[in-house]
């Protein structure tokens, strides 16, 4: 969260700079905040408060969110999308359809821990849970192959979604 909350605001910077307008959604299980673009300079400091302001709170709803831009967003336009993109893969693909049928060009920065890619967890662990979810103790050797499963599986998906809708 906190890595794509820089990512964001660096975008946010380069777009300024060369006088885009850039706005802002931040999200969970529905919009919390949102800034119209803007190309004034000036701009910059309500987007970068608006993202140090932000938090993780509730579990993401992304492929419903994505409908939800897709009529709220008027203008067609670049959207970039910073998110670990935990969803459904066909509800995430329907959102992401809604987005380019309304003419958007879209870009997806697909944040992950290394730790989520890699599974390096050895010794027995207290697994926070994240998105509603409770902590789990387990012996991470005894779920790595499965879970690098599942998520390899998942991965595929979402790039597999990503190509079928034209999506970088």
């Amino acid at each position: 969260f906190e890595y794509g909350t820089y990512v964001a605001a660096g975008l946010a910077y380069l777009l300024l700079r060369q006088q885009d307008a850039v706005g802002l959604a931040l999200f969970d299980d529905r919009v919390r905040s949102f800034i119209n673009p803007s190309s004034n300079p000036s701009h910059l400091q309500a987007l970068l408060g608006e993202i140090e302001g932000s938090s993780l709170k509730e579990k993401t709803n992304v492929g419903s969110i994505f409908h939800e831009f897709a009529d709220r967003i008027k203008r067609k336009g670049l959207i970039l999308i910073v998110s670990d993109l935990f969803d459904d893969a066909e509800h995430l693909k329907r959102g992401l359809k809604h987005l380019r049928y309304k003419n958007h060009e879209v870009v997806v920065f697909h944040i992950l821990d290394e730790d989520e890619l890699t599974f390096p967890f050895r010794r027995m662990s207290l697994f926070e849970g994240l998105e509603g979810l409770p902590e789990l103790l387990a012996n991470p050797q005894a779920l790595r192959e499965a879970y690098l499963v599942e998520l390899n599986t998942y991965l595929a998906d979402v790039r597999k979604v990503c190509r079928d809708t034209h999506i970088d």
